[in-house]
């Protein structure tokens, strides 16, 4: 295919989410992206029909994860494999939906969040755009480097995801963000120094390091750490002011 229409067809992948629906998932979002490639086999005279009708059937993986599955399955379309592209999708779905959903929803975007919530607290009207940046950046970057391996070496696509290690990293992140958190209970402390003893801040960062430490490690949601946090320092404020 020409290097326009894989543009088009990750184009049309980001959008994906956009015609979710119960019945069968991303099916819809699938067939959308993979059109330019039906113009591809109806110019080469391939029944554009079987294309469709395999790509409609049910379909659910993370959005992000599903650029190097797409690359995958026009490389094997390509090569007249459809049977086969058919297959590696849905061998790869469910493995991919479950690492996605552990790596970006439960460890990356809640670091995004807390990290942009810290630059906020020092006062910079940035922080928005830091969030932006730091969760963006290499989800897209996985996006588009995900399809391109994919594209290139069909099937054994694999490699790209299993190289990354998203399990590995979402734990590290995870504890960047107790990191990040127990910055923003030192700020906070600090701001109760003036209002009550001095004793306080310091054992206040302590147990809040502590409850942090083993919020993680019962693996309890970053976001519900962070609101919980933010609810019990603005309930100490509001007591001592």
């Amino acid at each position: 295919m020409r290097r326009l229409d894989l543009i088009r067809i990750f184009l049309r992948s980001l959008t994906i989410q956009a015609s979710l629906n119960f019945w069968r998932m991303q099916n819809l979002g699938f067939a959308f992206s993979i059109l330019p490639l039906a113009d591809y086999f109806r110019k080469k005279g391939k029944p554009v029909d079987e294309l469709l009708v395999r790509h409609l059937e049910t379909f659910n993986t993370h959005p992000y994860l599903m650029a190097p599955i797409l690359g995958s399955v026009i490389r094997l379309e390509e090569e007249d494999a459809g049977v086969k592209a058919a297959e590696l999708k849905n061998a790869l779905s469910a493995p991919y939906a479950a690492l996605g959903d552990s790596f970006f929803w439960g460890a990356f975007r809640p670091f995004a969040g807390i990290a942009a919530a810290v630059v906020a607290l020092f006062g910079y009207v940035a922080a928005p755009l830091v969030m932006l940046c730091i969760y963006n950046i290499p989800h897209l970057w996985i996006r588009i480097g995900g399809f391109v391996v994919g594209y290139r070496k069909g099937k054994e696509s694999v490699t790209f995801i299993r190289d990354l290690d998203l399990h590995r990293q979402a734990g590290w992140i995870r504890w960047m963000s107790v990191i990040v958190l127990s910055i923003f209970g030192v700020i906070t402390a600090r701001s109760f120094s003036k209002i009550v003893a001095p004793q306080l801040p310091t054992a206040f960062i302590l147990l809040l390091i502590l409850f942090l430490f083993f919020a993680i490690r019962k693996g309890l949601s970053q976001i519900i750490i962070l609101y919980g946090s933010a609810i019990v320092l603005l309930g100490i404020g509001f007591f001592l002011c």
